[in-house]
């Protein structure tokens, strides 16, 4: 099942994230779902020795691999994209990419955009074994080739399709999604997920990120992590600090 396990100052999802389950991860702007993504990626990729595939739609991929460097070398992922370093920060860039070339199966696509294409992508890579879990961010962002579509018959696609996606090929896949605004000033719930019934019936899992209006302006807040749907499991909440200027998601000692 899907699960909080801390590991030092690391956190890991603990054992498994079981093949042919599909889990939808949620926030709105500012709660750090890509930093948590990838935390996972970065996690799974090194902790568990998985071959992990990570579309973004969002970002370049120097922007992601600057925040891969800064949770691995504790360095502002500001500071590595901007290639001005002193002696120290060279020295531990410099650690930190040998560790991630030796140790970590974590490959980037930014370029793809449409759903058909990710598909046909990610069974191609699965028929060499070069994927063992998939990590899309986010749903929105993806365009389809099917035209007229409402956005909820979009949305309802993309989920529907990757939900079988994961069963034919027996593998993880996690999608990034937003929540509406009225989530902004209150706790959300799959209510909040974006066309969340379509959803919410094709997700066996659903993490919701949210941050409390006192913590928004800290560097490290607090991000509540509701664990609202586990179609194995329990469900439940959690926290953990999100340390913005080291990208790193960080259990709290109990």
């Amino acid at each position: 099942d899907i699960a909080q396990c801390l590991v030092g100052s690391e956190m890991c999802i603990r054992d498994r994230l079981k093949g042919s389950e599909m889990t939808i991860i949620a926030g709105r702007p500012g709660t750090g779902k890509t930093t948590f993504a990838l935390n996972l990626a970065c996690n799974i990729a090194k902790n568990k020795g998985k071959k992990v595939y990570f579309i973004c739609l969002e970002m370049s991929t120097n922007q992601l691999m600057s925040k891969v460097l800064s949770y691995e070398s504790g360095i502002n992922s500001q500071v590595i994209y901007s290639g001005n370093w002193n002696n120290n920060e060279f020295e531990n860039i410099n650690k930190a990419i040998n560790i991630i070339n030796d140790n970590y199966e974590l490959t980037f696509n930014t370029q793809l955009r449409y759903l058909e294409d990710m598909l046909y992508k990610i069974k191609k890579l699965k028929s060499k074994d070069m994927v063992d879990v998939v990590i899309v961010d986010y749903i929105s962002l993806i365009s389809t080739r099917t035209r007229n579509q409402t956005m909820r018959d979009k949305v309802t696609d993309i989920t529907r399709e990757f939900k079988l996606l994961s069963l034919e090929l027996d593998i993880p896949i996690i999608l990034l999604s937003q929540l509406n605004r009225e989530a902004q000033t209150r706790e959300p719930t799959i209510a909040d997920l974006r066309e969340s019934g379509s959803t919410e019936q094709n997700a066996d899992n659903i993490l919701l990120l949210y941050i409390n209006e006192d913590e928004k302006s800290k560097d490290s807040p607090k991000i509540v992590c509701n664990l609202a749907k586990q179609r194995s499991g329990m469900t439940g909440k959690f926290e953990l600090i999100f340390n913005k200027i080291k990208n790193r998601f960080i259990g709290i000692e109990r």
